[in-house]
């Protein structure tokens, strides 16, 4: 029995002729065995030295041959490169190569290529065996519930991985709640779940591989009287709250972790802090927003007027900035399944605005009726809705890990790399992407670059990142002052006349005066008239 083990570099033309010759002498000869070893072009001189090392031998080039005493055991014995192994075998079996120098070069090409995608089928086995470690922050979010089932259930890393998930929350009154939800999730008895745990800080943990930011945050107020001065304290309360996470977790993150900011409003402005601050992570391309629920809401418009199931329309785009400007997109968006005169098979699809056709009302009436459809949810909902919301985010986070379906166009918040449609670099915005192989990419030529829309959409983004990083300074309203008609006035008949407000908004326009008094240290006792008691 002779046993011969051929080991080369991927790209090496010579191992390409070696194992052909042997492959051929394997399928003539029933005693003849051959074993390959396929070694990276940057791994290989580290590889041959320790395997001479070892056996004895001196060789410095690919490939290395031997043969193994399969009959007797001990020590196999060196033959050499290629050219001595087909003189070995020219000598005892009478055959000979005559592959062509250009042949060679391309079956070293192909080599290269299966080691490529051998090596990723290898680290994906490995991923499977080593359960992901994923960490939720603001885990007392209403959507955890419905998230936990689909991390379980394979419907958000993939159906064969292994998660270890830890939950860590805020609030200390709903630990024991989460604890409860993490005893339903064992429960499942779900084989993907290898591990749950809670925690209400992130200092005992380490190489975190996902990172999903459910925090809470501030909302913005109503009044926009003063808005500058509103934005810019808004922002400031916003990261006051995310910036002792961000510190605390930048050093227990794995370089190449994924990081997905599910925070509705402002999360442009929390990628763009968080890109700035997480500088553990090996790319800034490792974090993203989430805008799937407001595709979702775009859909769900579009189908409740085309009268088909949301599932049927694609390609909606959200554009810019969630918390300011913004551009709800569907000039590239299909629609399936839609019964007309014209039909087809289920993969036929036609354009979304043709079937609505009405250009007027996706200007106008489509916008009212997004915005509408999202006051209406915070309106007659006693929690946000949790079920959409989180699987929008469970869509997102398959779609990066798992891969979009080819063709089909996505919306994120992304850190821009200044080369797609003339936006900034290290801009955060959200623009359409696809997914392939854990990365997201920018889908080029859909609107022309410098147009007055994405203009629009990075000047408002600028003035929000200049109103967070510099405070605007903005005189305080002056109060106006009427003296009664008589020539000698005393003191106490000076009133300060207030504007009249309406009724809703009494206690905002006393609240404003109150600051307006302590602010001017104004010594005359000021009354605040309310609307009708004016003399």
């Amino acid at each position: 029995m002779a046993k011969f083990v051929i080991a080369g570099r991927a790209d090496c033309p010579y191992y390409a002729r070696a194992e052909l010759l042997g492959d051929k002498l394997c399928t003539n000869l029933d005693e003849f065995s051959i074993h390959k070893i396929v070694i990276e072009p940057h791994q290989w001189n580290e590889w041959l030295t320790d395997i001479c090392r070892v056996n004895g031998w001196v060789h410095n080039q690919s490939p290395l041959i031997w043969r193994e005493l399969v009959d007797r055991g001990g020590q196999g014995v060196i033959v050499g490169n290629a050219a001595a192994f087909e003189e070995y075998i020219n000598l005892y079996y009478n055959v000979t190569s005559a592959m062509a120098s250009v042949e060679m070069l391309n079956i070293a090409g192909e080599n290269m290529t299966q080691k490529v995608i051998d090596m990723a089928k290898d680290e994906y086995k490995k991923c499977l065996f080593n359960p992901l470690r994923v960490v939720i922050t603001g885990a007392e979010h209403p959507s955890i519930y419905n998230l936990i089932y689909l991390i379980a259930n394979g419907d958000v890393f993939g159906s064969e991985q292994e998660v270890d998930l830890t939950l860590v929350y805020e609030d200390e009154d709903e630990a024991n709640q989460l604890q409860g939800i993490c005893m339903e999730a064992i429960d499942l008895a779900n084989h993907l779940l290898r591990n749950i745990s809670v925690s209400n800080s992130v200092e005992s943990l380490s190489d975190i591989q996902v990172l999903i930011i459910l925090n809470q945050v501030p909302e913005r107020d109503v009044n926009i009287s003063n808005e500058p001065q509103q934005t810019h304290d808004w922002l400031q309360r916003v990261w006051q709250r995310l910036q002792p996470l961000a510190t605390s977790i930048n050093t227990r993150l794995n370089k190449d972790a994924k990081v997905v900011v599910a925070i509705d409003e402002p999360v442009n402005f929390i990628v763009r802090q968080l890109s700035e601050c997480l500088t553990k992570l090996s790319s800034k391309d490792n974090i993203i927003g989430l805008t799937t629920h407001h595709e979702n809401l775009m859909k769900a418009v579009l189908a409740e007027r085309l009268g088909v199931n949301s599932a049927n329309i694609i390609d909606v785009i959200v554009w810019g900035n969630l918390s300011g400007k913004k551009l709800y997109d569907v000039s590239h968006s299909r629609v399936y399944n839609m019964e007309s005169a014209i039909t087809g098979p289920p993969e036929y699809a036609r354009s979304t605005s043709d079937m609505v056709h009405d250009p007027k009302w996706l200007q106008t009436g489509f916008l009212d009726a997004v915005d509408s459809r999202i006051a209406f949810e915070v309106l007659y909902l006693t929690k946000r809705p949790n079920i959409a919301f989180s699987y929008s985010l469970a869509k997102l986070t398959r779609n990066w890990f798992c891969g979009s379906v080819e063709g089909q166009i996505h919306s994120a918040v992304v850190i821009s790399d200044g080369t797609s449609y003339d936006i900034p670099e290290n801009m955060a915005i959200s623009l359409p992407v696809s997914f392939s192989n854990r990365k997201w990419f920018i889908v080029p030529e859909l609107i022309a670059p410098g147009s007055d829309v994405v203009k629009d959409i990075v000047n408002d983004i600028i003035r929000e990142t200049q109103l967070f990083a510099t405070r605007p300074v903005t005189p305080p309203p002056e109060p106006i002052v009427t003296v009664s008609s008589d020539d000698a006035v005393e003191p106490s008949e000076t009133k300060v006349e207030q504007p009249e407000v309406a009724a809703d908004d009494k206690k905002t326009a006393k609240e404003q005066a109150d600051i307006v008094s302590k602010q001017r240290s104004i010594d005359t006792i000021v009354e605040l008239t309310e609307p009708g008691e004016a003399q």
